[in-house]
């Protein structure tokens, strides 16, 4: 038996960080991201810095808001003068591949012009911006007539430069909308489309997305602004399209994806600008999809991919050329994950939370916990107990002084890493909660050489003197392979001992009515998306069509965590799965299911709704809008079926004739 032994490492104890995943990935995470298929073992390191604002944007250079975004292989800090393995802020490692990077430019050159349509009379332009992967935004659901493209701007992120002496991005490739269609007119052939394009090129080391029949940034366009070519509304819908590099997205923890959401808002807020102002008719609405979710944070809106859009939403104003701004983002398929544990105190004094973690065998990506406490907690501890250990190993937990090594005590290897920090309640402006972060190497990589973290169940107890009311949560982060994308890796789970065998069958048969209670150790209760939780922010969950039901997977909210806004199709029926919409290629329609196709049916109602001139106010004046099928106002309660798991009945459906079913009828939806 081997027995592990927590190593206390102070050599970061000065230091700052924005995230403790940061540190995780410096220090371990590359060696492991090598191990995945199609990477290189020594890929050449990149570094990101980013001090763009959103006053650089509107100055009315939109270059400007881009400049601030700098990209070097030169490793802009030595560890053994500065005494630290991690880079100084602002800088944080970028998986870029080498040709996606400029070199040696000193200013962006000036942003292509946009196309040059109008709106039809009486109607309002409206800019989509669509960030996500693997699109085909030479779709003709994306052109118009006469091989004419409704794409304004796209931002390949991970392609290469047209000029690398003059880019006018900070790395990737951006297609202006005369490139795009000067490509669609240059060749029948849609393969060949793409190939121009770089978009799917089998010559290519790397998996692309759009070499496959499914493509979830393509499909998720079509859904939230696709029309057919002769289709003249449209034409009022213009399209930004942003594709985040392929590791970013491999990437489990979340720990860069805000680095490059940012450089992503920054752009699409240059880029409306250079619209509106070609458009020369005043302010020009936006609405942003971003069909993504993190399974773990604080839910406190204080993520920085929330602070990313919080600052593009409060942007806006009366004067600005681009406004009203609405970011729209899924509540998350997290409910049924068994990846979310609670404890809430009910009285003043010491609780333990104890759980049980499985960790699958021959899961080939690292795992990651994240504990949350009040930031009042006192006496602080985490034992954790690996499943071949003799005993369990307890530390203090301490937001600041550097970080905790799991050891094996015989290899002296570490297989686990714990580390914490404060986070602040952006929302309430407020010291909010202490994060312990739990990170642990894969079970097995066959690319790489031991340790590997042992299989099986890893008990975990935290410890903390806490007042009444207060909780202790847990998350797991999500490990699901991107749709198009290979990783080996495996979703861990939380063991839900509350339920027997039998209960699960039967949960099973009834499609989980009763899934969780609310009040359970484990539970799916609280599972919002992590990076969906401001204010600020549209959220959307999933039902499905045929008897309005609350999709089984849609995440919730709770007591402490916002709920979803309102909810949208993720699912015909029980039977037939997903929402029909396109292909990778032209003249193909895949189904594929999640809150992540509910959001840009949102999206789309909300464009209508905007190009019709009406107002749209959040949650509160939603209602007012004809939002066809949509439902309202939702508190994603998994124990009641049918209609009423609404917080509110939108008695609007049935005062226009007829319930959601009924409406998606006539709009040409069947199961």
């Amino acid at each position: 038996m081997t027995q592990f032994e927590w190593e206390h490492r102070p050599e970061i104890s000065e230091r700052t960080f924005e995230s403790p995943y940061v540190i995780w990935y410096e220090k371990f995470g590359q060696r492991f991201e090598a191990g995945y298929p199609g990477e290189p073992v020594n890929q050449q390191p990149f570094w990101i810095k980013d001090t763009s604002n959103v006053a650089a944007t509107k100055s009315g250079d939109p270059a400007a808001a881009l400049d601030g975004i700098r990209i070097t292989s030169v490793q802009p800090w030595d560890p053994d003068t500065d005494g630290s393995l991690i880079p100084p802020e602002p800088w944080h490692r970028a998986p870029l591949r080498p040709e996606s990077v400029p070199q040696n430019y000193d200013h962006l050159a000036a942003a292509p012009s946009p196309g040059l349509a109008k709106p039809q009379q009486d109607k309002q332009l409206v800019i989509v911006a669509v960030v996500d992967d693997a699109t085909n935004f030479a779709h003709h659901r994306f052109q118009g007539a006469n091989k004419t493209s409704r794409v304004d701007y796209a931002w390949v992120m991970d392609g290469k430069p047209k000029d690398p002496a003059a880019p006018t991005v900070p790395f990737g490739r951006e297609w202006s909308n005369a490139e795009i269609e000067h490509v669609l007119k240059s060749s029948d052939s849609e393969d060949a489309v793409l190939k121009e394009l770089e978009l799917a090129d089998f010559a290519q080391n790397e998996t692309i997305g759009l070499t496959k029949r499914i493509s979830h940034g393509t499909h998720v366009m079509d859904l939230a602004c696709g029309y057919e070519p002769e289709d003249e509304d449209g034409q009022d819908r213009r399209i930004i399209s942003v594709q985040l590099p392929r590791r970013v997205i491999l990437e489990a923890s979340g720990s860069i994806l805000h680095l490059f959401v940012k450089a992503a808002i920054r752009y699409i807020e240059a880029r409306a600008r250079e619209i509106a102002r070609a458009l020369g008719q005043g302010s020009v609405p936006l609405v942003v999809n971003f069909s993504y979710g993190l399974g773990a944070g604080s839910r406190l809106g204080s993520h920085p991919v929330e602070k990313c859009f919080a600052e593009i939403t409060d942007a806006g104003d009366s004067n600005d050329s681009v406004n009203p701004v609405h970011v729209v983002l899924p509540a998350g398929n997290r409910f049924r994950a068994d990846g979310h544990a609670a404890l809430i105190a009910d009285h003043n004094g010491q609780h333990q939370l104890e759980l049980d973690w499985m960790l699958p065998a021959q899961d080939q990506s690292p795992n990651f916990l994240e504990i949350w406490l009040p930031g009042t907690a006192l006496d602080r501890t985490i034992e954790l107990v690996p499943p071949n250990a003799r005993f369990g190993a307890a530390a203090l937990i301490q937001e600041k002084g550097g970080y905790l090594e799991l050891v094996d005590s015989d290899s002296k290897k570490g297989v686990a890493w714990a580390a914490a920090d404060v986070e602040l309640d952006a929302q309430r402006n407020r010291v909010g909660k202490i994060r312990l972060l739990l990170a642990i190497a894969p079970t097995y990589v066959p690319r790489l050489e031991p340790p590997f973290a042992p299989a099986g169940v890893w008990k975990i107890r935290v410890s903390a003197t806490l007042r009444t009311n207060d909780d202790i949560c847990a998350w797991i982060q999500r490990d699901e392979p991107p749709y198009g994308y290979r990783r080996p890796g495996q979703p861990s789970r939380l063991l839900n001992h509350q339920e027997s065998r039998a209960q699960k069958i039967d949960n099973e048969i009834s499609e989980y009515v009763n899934w969780f209670a609310k009040s359970g150790r484990v539970t799916g209760y609280g599972t919002l998306n992590g990076i969906a939780t401001a204010e600020s922010m549209i959220v959307v969950a999933g039902y499905r069509w045929r008897d309005a039901s609350c999709a089984s997977y849609s995440s919730a909210g709770s007591d402490s965590v916002r709920s979803p806004d309102m909810a949208a199709i993720s699912d015909r029926s029980r039977v037939l799965g997903g929402v029909l919409a396109a292909g990778s290629r032209s003249a193909v329609k895949v189904a594929l299911n999640g809150t992540s196709v509910a959001v840009p049916q949102v999206v789309n109602a909300l464009t209508q709704a905007l190009v019709n001139s009406l107002a749209f106010g959040g949650s509160d004046t939603v209602s007012s809008l004809n939002l066809g099928a949509l439902v309202i106002n939702t508190e994603s309660d998994h124990n009641q079926n049918k209609i009423n798991w609404l917080r509110g009945r939108d008695t609007r459906l049935t005062a226009e004739g007829g319930g959601v079913a009924e409406q998606m009828e006539r709009s040409g939806f069947r199961a």
